[in-house]
Formats: C-alpha cells, structure tokens, sequence
C-alpha cells in the first residue's frame, strides 16, 4: 500500500534538527514532509503526510422531488487509484443554490478522473436532479 508515515528516533544524547524530509521507496520521489524537527536524547518522533482535502459544490434541482435529507457517498476515481467511500456531509434539503462538502483522505489517486455518487434513500418516484458538480484540490 501506500506509506503515509515514517517514524524516527535517534540513539545519541546531543540531539540534531533538521527542516525537510525527502522519502524514495524503490528509488521513486514521495510525497515529502515540510515541518521542520528536533530530536534529541533517544527521542522518537512520528511524521506523517496530511490528507487530501477535496471540496464538492454541488446544486440540487429546484423541482418538487428535488433536495434531500438522506445521507450521500462520493468515491473519487483517479489515474493511480480511488479513495475510499466518504461521506458528503452538507444540507443536501437546500435546492436551486450550491451547496459544499469537504471529504478527505489518505489515499494517493494521481490526477483526478471521476467522481462516484451514492445515496442512502432512492425511488424511482422521488429522485432528486443534480444541477452542477464542482470538485477542487
């Protein structure tokens, strides 16, 4: 899978900083870390790589079955993977306006590709109509 730690501790007593870490896994540039760190006296500390925040706007339709309260889903596809399911938290009842969740995951996915929706409650009665769909990075 992919690494998205890396612990550290050193043996000796006077202790060393250092601002950047740079990691290769079979000769091949990972992400790196970016904080700035202090060991000393035996010290062990863990780094690891933050999540990937996606931000969703979306607008529900304006029509009579349109909004929803039910719980929402999305996957984002990518060129080197998918995330994992995550929920869509936002007032998904709110129509004819955007509306914007925020997800996260440690996933690596490359360059964006799709994205994968799914809802908790579906009628073929009452099925709400997706105006617009915004994902940034």
């Amino acid at each position: 899978g992919d690494y998205r730690c890396l612990v550290w501790r050193t043996t000796t007593a006077d202790g060393w900083g250092f601002e950047k870490i740079k990691m290769k896994i079979d000769g091949k540039s990972q992400r790196t870390y970016g904080e700035a760190a202090d060991l000393d006296n035996g010290e062990t500390k863990t780094f690891c790589l933050p999540a990937v925040e996606y931000k969703i706007t979306v607008s529900m339709g304006a029509g009579t079955y349109d909004g929803t309260a039910a719980a929402q889903y999305v996957k984002i596809k990518g060129t080197k993977g998918e995330t994992e399911e995550l929920q869509c938290d936002a007032n998904f009842k709110v129509t004819n306006q955007p509306v914007e969740c925020t997800v996260s995951s440690y996933k690596t996915i490359g360059d964006y590709r799709c994205l994968v929706w799914r809802t908790t409650i579906w009628t073929t009665a009452k099925q709400n109509h997706f105006v617009f769909l915004l994902i940034t990075r």
